[in-house]
């Protein structure tokens, strides 16, 4: 690591989109909205969702990130582009996930948005002050 490095810490409400994303199965994709939109509170945006999931790269948190993309064009849905695009794009495709050189999921089958909302989770959304208004 280099000097000055401090590991990110995460927000209750990062804590709460973690725990989402851990929950996408094998060869299944989501997006960034639909994180956002299983959490019911107009505060929340895909953008809010992405910078969680930056923060658990860059920890080294072991959750399916590459299953989170962020674009959905006509054709499909988009792998973000980045650093490791190719590699994400290759760990879909070994979940059996069909992804084309373009880093577009045009299989509309594979989009999960099927999110357990438990107790757990409504609990810690209502003691952020996050909940349904």
């Amino acid at each position: 690591m280099s000097p000055g490095y401090t590991e990110p810490s995460f927000t209750a409400l990062e804590e709460i989109i973690v725990s989402l994303i851990d929950q996408i199965p094998s060869g299944k994709i989501t997006t960034t909205q639909a994180v956002a939109n299983a959490l019911k509170a107009q505060r929340i945006t895909p953008n809010v969702v992405s910078t969680a999931l930056s923060k658990v790269v860059t920890a080294g948190i072991s959750v399916p990130t590459h299953r989170v993309l962020t674009f959905n064009y006509p054709s499909g849905y988009k792998l973000p582009f980045s650093d490791d695009m190719e590699t994400r794009k290759q760990q879909l495709i070994a979940e059996g996930v069909a992804v084309d050189k373009n880093g577009v999921v045009a299989n509309r089958e594979a989009f999960w948005h099927d999110f357990d909302m438990g107790e757990m989770v409504w609990g810690r959304i209502n003691d952020i002050g996050m909940g349904e208004e």
